[in-house]
């Protein structure tokens, strides 16, 4: 989703702690593969910057780097991390505007994601799956929480939708038992089928309501109108500015 598949080179060094690799012909991926950064893997794009496109390291604690021999780790690619059992946490630096589709989708063991607030898209079922995941700040840049993002992230118990969110789209936290309450602005102006409050139910063999979700919110919003629709209970007490603080 990033466009790549341009000309690629080995980068041979990254600060003092990377070891050179190699050129295969004219062509071949940033393998990034010593010290801290074990397993980076990065191709190149035509705009002089570079995307992470996958990851096989064996680290619990994961930096990604701002910029690989001066030019600048720009995204995330799809599924870059998709099952990986090892990381615990991750940093996302400065330079990362984009999180592609399925990239971080069943690493079991994430327990912790520090975005920057550059990052302006994150990709449908990005951290689907992430069944240690306890807590979600999500970057100020976002407008959109797309579909089926944190589906299946049974941990996650805090989640923090910052001011310029606008939508949320369909499940994007379906399957999230331990996340009961969430506090939506005034700019919120949709909501996807069972983006909020909802799992699948074994013995029912169908997608429920939680019982005793809330929604924080103020009278008169999309966020009002969709917790009357499901049956939520509804705070509405004046939230937003103490949202506003935390963001």
């Amino acid at each position: 989703m990033f466009g790549i598949g341009l000309c690629k080179r080995i980068i041979p060094s990254l600060a003092a702690i990377l070891v050179a690799g190699s050129i295969i012909g004219s062509m071949g991926a940033i393998d990034v593969s010593a010290g801290t950064n074990d397993g980076f893997i990065f191709e190149t794009q035509g705009n002089n910057t570079i995307v992470l496109t996958e990851y096989t390291g064996s680290a619990t604690d994961v930096e990604i780097p701002n910029t690989v021999n001066g030019k600048k780790v720009i995204g995330i690619a799809d599924e870059a991390f998709k099952g990986n059992k090892t990381v615990k946490t991750v940093k996302i630096p400065s330079n990362v505007t984009t999180i592609g589709e399925n990239a971080f989708k069943d690493a079991i063991n994430l327990n912790s994601v520090q975005f920057d607030d550059n990052v302006s898209s994150i990709g449908k079922g990005a951290f689907m799956g992430c069944t240690s995941l306890t807590s979600a700040k999500l970057p100020t840049g976002i407008a959109t929480v797309k579909e089926s993002t944190f589906e299946g992230c049974v941990s996650l118990s805090s989640v923090t939708i910052p001011n310029n969110v606008k939508t949320i789209e369909t499940k994007a936290f379906y399957g999230c038992p331990s996340l009961m309450q969430i506090s939506l602005s005034e700019n919120v102006t949709a909501i996807g089928s069972m983006a909020l409050g909802y799992g699948y139910n074994e013995s029912k063999g169908m997608s429920v309501p939680y019982s005793g979700f809330t929604i924080n919110c103020s009278e008169g919003t999309k966020a009002y109108d969709y917790a009357q629709s499901e049956g939520f209970l509804l705070n509405t007490a004046d939230i937003w500015e103490t949202i506003a603080n935390e963001t």
